[in-house]
Parts: C-alpha cells; sequence; structure tokens
C-alpha cells in the first residue's frame, strides 16, 4: 500500500502576517500625551481589516489599554493602576460610553467599551482618559505599538 499523497490548501493572494505570540515582537513607539490623539486617528483610519488595528499602549509590564474602532479596554493587574478605575469610568461616562465587560479575570482587572467607529471621537476619548482618567500629563511618554503599524 502507498500512502496517499498530502494534501496541500490553496494559496490566497493574500496571507496576512502573523503577529504577537506566533509573529514577530511588536515595535515598541514613544510618543507624548500631546502628539497621541492625531497619531490614533491615523491609525483608526488605516484601510484595514477591523480584526487586524488594535493599538496596544503599555503602562507597566502589566498593565496597559487596548484601543480598536469600535473598541477601548483595560487590563490592569497593579493595585496602583486598578485604584484609576473609578476616574477612568466617570470620564467614559462622559463620552456616553458604559462597560460592556467590568471584572476581574485571572488576577487581573479588565474595563472594556464598545465606541461607535468614529476615528476622531474615539481618539479624542483616549486622551482624556489617559489624561483625567490615569492622570498622566500631556507631556508624559506613552509607549505603544501595533501589528498594522509594522505592516504599514
Amino acid at each position: 500500500l502507498v500512502a496517499p499523497a498530502p494534501l496541500v490548501p490553496p494559496r490566497s493572494s493574500y496571507q496576512r502576517p502573523p503577529v504577537g505570540p506566533a509573529g514577530p515582537p511588536l515595535t515598541k513607539r514613544r510618543a507624548s500625551l500631546s502628539d497621541l490623539q492625531s497619531i490614533l486617528e491615523s491609525f483608526l483610519r488605516l484601510p484595514r481589516p477591523q480584526d487586524e488595528l488594535l493599538l496596544h499602549i503599555e503602562f507597566t509590564e502589566h498593565d496597559g489599554m487596548g484601543v480598536a474602532p469600535e473598541m477601548i479596554c483595560y487590563n490592569l493587574q497593579n493595585a496602583a493602576w486598578r485604584q484609576r478605575l473609578p476616574a477612568i469610568r466617570s470620564v467614559a461616562t462622559e463620552f456616553g460610553f458604559h462597560p460592556f465587560q467590568d471584572e476581574e479575570i485571572q488576577g487581573r482587572w479588565i474595563l472594556t467599551f464598545r465606541v461607535a467607529p468614529d476615528a476622531t471621537r474615539t481618539a479624542a476619548a483616549v486622551v482624556a482618559l489617559l489624561s483625567r482618567g490615569c492622570g498622566l500629563a500631556n507631556e508624559t511618554g506613552i509607549s505603544y505599538s501595533a501589528g498594522a503599524l509594522d505592516g504599514a
């Protein structure tokens, strides 16, 4: 008996490059909080499928924020960052955002807001959340990364 030849799936013209744990590490970039709004607006308008648009903002190794066309989320492990949750919720309420997820999961606090796909409003909200919710000053250097920026 002869073993059948292995099936090879057909190749499409577009193949999404692996990012994150399955691919190369994301490039970390830095910008001041005062410059971040225009960076976010441009990012959220990239001509990519929405599931490829997620910008990570790193506070610490275990704490951060994610921004996508229809979502803003926090992943907070450190107690000092968790103390900012009431202020973050308050600023989010000013923008009419209501938590979609607001709970502790495996030692981390996950806070997620669904937002309308409006790049200008989302970018303004993120800057307000970082400044008034997280207590960051305009000159604070923000560390961010996104697979869509690495492949742009």
